[in-house]
């Protein structure tokens, strides 16, 4: 997460990550969600985005100027969808401009 829709806010949060291949939803389960250099309150970890209840807070965003949500796939595939569905409570905290990146590990 490079910006958040508010230039005040000191966290970014994500309630939920999806995936899809060729349109297809990709089962998420077996994932595992890390946030490289973030602090997260240990309610609100990045495993939560993987979730469809809870939220992911990274509450670093903006000491650090960006936040990073790695997901790290028990098998290669392709990524040709991805959503996010934003938390209810802090509008600011939303995602605002996102860079992606893929990478096939082995």
């Amino acid at each position: 997460v490079l910006a958040t829709r508010s230039a005040n806010t000191a966290a970014v949060q994500v309630a939920e990550v999806r995936l899809r291949c060729h349109g297809a939803d990709v089962d998420l389960a077996g994932f595992q969600a890390t946030n490289p250099g973030g602090q997260n309150p240990s309610s609100e970890g990045p495993e939560k985005a993987l979730a469809a209840k809870g939220k992911w807070l990274d509450t670093s965003f903006r000491a650090r100027g960006r936040s990073a949500l790695v997901l790290a796939a028990p098998e290669d595939f392709a990524v040709t969808e991805l959503s996010l569905r934003t938390a209810g409570d802090n509008p600011g905290r939303d995602p605002a401009a996102l860079r992606v990146e893929g990478l096939v590990d082995g």
